[in-house]
């Protein structure tokens, strides 16, 4: 399928290209955790002026707007997750994401645990903020997150889908390895802070 991509030439002035739709897949999750109703890849190339323009096909319809992904890739945020943010963004200036208060980093799991946690790899907490949600909840640096909501999370990827903006409230049950044991922890998610 054509696109035609529009920007800004930095400028005061317009731009466009033309290019094809190289991929269109399913929903997947932003770096930063945002739920992306689907993966729509184009075959173009923009400058950093043109980016978050955007995106028509060949019949007129909006696509969505452009964005850089990895290796400068020129994505396409659909125009069904533009109507489903702006209003949120309108209202409080900005996108709440799940936060559960701690610093984490990938690591293997002892092998001696890793036929009960089901898993190879965790993510061992670093640091817990002061009066977080991982705090009150009892988590301290040194633990090894292996489950969140019976999700392994072993990648960060995995713990941020459970941690959108609709998990906000709600409860996140954690599976920890602690003092050489599996235990499970229960915490409230917040909204993440200082955004």
């Amino acid at each position: 399928m054509l696109a035609l991509a529009y920007g800004a030439d930095g400028t005061g002035g317009a731009t466009g290209r033309i290019g094809m739709v190289n991929l269109a897949g399913p929903e997947w999750l932003s770096s930063a955790g945002g739920r992306i109703d689907r993966r729509v890849l184009l075959d173009i190339r923009l400058s950093a002026a043109e980016e978050g323009g955007p995106v028509f096909d060949v019949a007129g319809a909006c696509l969505g707007i452009t964005t850089f992904g990895p290796h400068r890739q020129v994505l396409v945020i659909p125009a069904a997750t533009v109507s489903r943010i702006v209003p949120a963004l309108l209202r409080d200036g900005r996108i709440a994401r799940g936060w559960l208060g701690f610093a984490l980093q990938p690591v293997a799991v002892p092998d001696a645990l890793q036929e009960p946690a089901g898993q190879a790899g965790g993510l061992m907490v670093m640091s817990v903020a002061e009066d977080g949600p991982a705090a009150r909840a009892g988590i301290i640096a040194g633990d090894i997150i292996v489950g969140i909501n019976g999700v392994p999370a072993n990648r960060f990827r995995a713990l941020a889908r459970q941690l959108g903006t609709e998990s906000i409230g709600n409860k996140a049950a954690l599976r920890v390895i602690r003092g050489g044991s599996i235990v499970s922890v229960e915490a409230t998610v917040e909204a993440r802070r200082g955004e």
